[in-house]
This record gives C-alpha cells, structure tokens and sequence, in this order.
C-alpha cells in the first residue's frame, strides 16, 4: 500500500561538487549537490545557488566559475566549506588550485574539474541556477579511460537531501 507523502522532489542521491569561484584576489569554494549535466553540444551543466551566498554574487559578477568532482579524500575539507561563509571566513587557502585559460581556480586535489562561463541564468524564488557552457575540463590521468573519466576511477561523492556522503556502489548489469 502507498502512504501519500511529501510532494518535495525525491531522488535518491545527488552528485556533490564543489564551486570555485573568483573576485580579484578573493576565491571562494562551496560545495553544491543541486547540480547536473543539462545537454552535451554545447556542453551545459547547472549549479543551484542560492541568491544571497556569496558564489550567487561572485558568479553573477564574473559570469564565471568551475566545477569540481571530489572524491572521498577532500571529505572533510567540504564538509568545513559547507559549514561557513565565504563572506566571512576565507577559504581560500583550503584547497591548492590551477587554471587553465580563463582566470577561473580548479581544485588541484578533485579529480575532475570543468571551467564554465554562465549560459544562462534562472531565477525561482530564493535559488539561482546557473547553467554554465564548459570551456575547458581536466581529469587525472589514473582516472581515465579512452580519454573520459571513468566514475569507478574518480571516486564522486553522493549526498542523501537528509545531508549523508555516500562512496558511488558496484556497477550492476
């Protein structure tokens, strides 16, 4: 028998990233887990943010920023950056960078990194979703196969809307 329950939007895990983004000399990481791969020619992806953060603002300036696919090793380091605003705190000095040829900050230490320039902008409520054209991506060679990253090699992180991390399972058939 079916119980009726909340009409929130259900899914059963989503992918976490981590959001760099750059104001001067000033760069903020945020983890997201309202995000996804939106089309691949042109190569879209979105962010959800939300309005007042201060990865809203910066993005909405700069009308760019990168993606980055973590893994298990940088757990606590997301968890701490998740945990405090970037327009109080600098977090600047928790990760190593790099660019590539836009001014945009990549996780060294995530093993895959997508730089974006903003595509498209929407609006709902108090969220902004940023849909970013990829410009550029970068993956750890261990972690490919015929040139793409393979998921069992990257090692993502999930996360349950209640808030808990999870390793990716077994492929299954």
């Amino acid at each position: 028998m079916k119980k009726s329950i909340s009409p929130e939007p259900f899914f059963p895990a989503m992918p976490v990233v981590i959001v760099a983004t750059k104001d001067g000399d000033n760069i903020n990481f945020a983890p997201h887990g309202m995000s996804g791969q939106l089309n691949y020619d042109p190569p879209l992806l979105y962010v959800s943010v939300i309005k007042n953060h201060m990865t809203a603002k910066i993005i909405s300036k700069t009308k760019k920023f990168s993606v980055n696919i973590p893994n298990t090793e940088v757990l606590k380091k997301i968890k701490y950056c998740g945990s405090v605003s970037g327009a109080e705190v600098d977090k600047s000095k928790e990760f190593d960078v790099f660019y590539g040829k836009k001014d945009v900050p990549m996780i060294l230490k995530c093993p895959v990194n997508m730089c974006c320039e903003v595509y498209e902008t929407i609006e709902i409520k108090d969220m902004i979703v940023f849909v970013g054209q990829v410009t550029e991506a970068f993956a750890d060679e261990e972690c490919l196969l015929d040139d793409m990253p393979l998921a069992t090699k990257v090692d993502p992180l999930i996360c349950t809307i209640q808030g808990k991390y999870y390793k990716m399972g077994r492929e299954i058939e």
